[in-house]
């Protein structure tokens, strides 16, 4: 698999932050967003080859979490069965725009709709649902979200004071919607 990085630290978003967790930031993404703080995954060509073994060999927390770019354009199925023979759990981290793979066994998978994709929703398993804030987001999307998905997250842009604002009326408006902020940039921590 293509690799950009992998690297031990907490989680800094939705249901599970604070907790521990190695993340594998796989190559290639589907989309582009403009505010993407990920830039460096976009291409398939981006980072480096590394063995399944190797990847999971890296992660030396109890739960792993599998990130892009878009970490679906891979075969994840190999290392997920690795890392769940060890005993580790797995998150996934997915732009919503692919479907899993039949049979994969995922523990956590957090959808995070983008614009670029008409927020199209494909996972068959989605725990949560971590939204950006950014101005296509609207009443009617919110409603939607919240009508099929249990945990719905508003994340800022990029700390952005106004789509902080934004997120906070929308909150406000509906309060199942809960608030990310991505702790571990407040914290200045990877």
């Amino acid at each position: 698999m293509r690799v950009v990085e992998i690297f031990n630290s907490i989680q800094g978003e939705g249901a599970y932050t604070g907790y521990a967790a190695s993340f594998v930031r796989l190559a290639g993404c589907n989309l582009r967003c403009h505010w993407c703080d990920t830039k460096q995954s976009w291409h398939l060509s981006d980072g480096y080859e590394l063995a399944t073994i190797e990847i999971a060999d890296r992660c030396r927390r109890r739960i792993v979490i599998i990130t892009g770019g878009e970490p679906l354009l891979h075969d994840l199925s190999p290392l997920v069965t690795i890392l769940h023979d060890r005993g580790q759990r797995v998150h996934l981290e997915t732009n919503g725009t692919l479907p899993l793979p039949d049979g994969i066994n995922l523990n956590w998978v957090t959808v995070s709709p983008k614009f670029l994709s008409g927020y199209t929703l494909k996972p068959q398993k989605i725990d949560e649902v971590k939204l950006v804030m950014d101005e296509h987001v609207n009443d009617r999307l919110i409603a939607h979200l919240l009508k099929n998905y249990s945990l719905v997250y508003l994340q800022p842009e990029s700390m952005n004071p106004q789509s902080i604002s934004r997120c906070l009326e929308y909150i406000d408006k509906y309060p199942e919607l809960k608030l990310s902020l991505q702790i571990h940039k407040i914290l200045n921590i990877k």
